[in-house]
């Protein structure tokens, strides 16, 4: 299976950075490789991801967990 991970230190408050990330629809402001972003990130919820990379296809993926304020994690496939 494959995986990817990211992590940076960005000096910010937590509430101010989950704002940013449950935000899908501004992905495109601050993630270069993303086009547009479709769908509303709840756990369970599925959201179509649309990059750069292939800018015809939108990539579903599920929301997997959903913490406010601490962590969101996706999963394709």
């Amino acid at each position: 299976m494959r995986h990817f991970e990211a992590d940076t230190m960005i000096e910010a408050t937590p509430d101010r950075v989950w704002e940013v990330l449950a935000d899908t629809g501004s992905w495109s402001d601050w993630d270069l490789g993303v086009i547009r972003v479709e769908g509303e990130p709840a756990r369970g919820n599925k959201i179509k991801i649309t990059s750069e990379l292939n800018p015809k296809r939108s990539y579903p993926v599920k929301v997997a967990e959903f913490e406010p304020n601490r962590r969101m994690a996706c999963r394709t496939g």
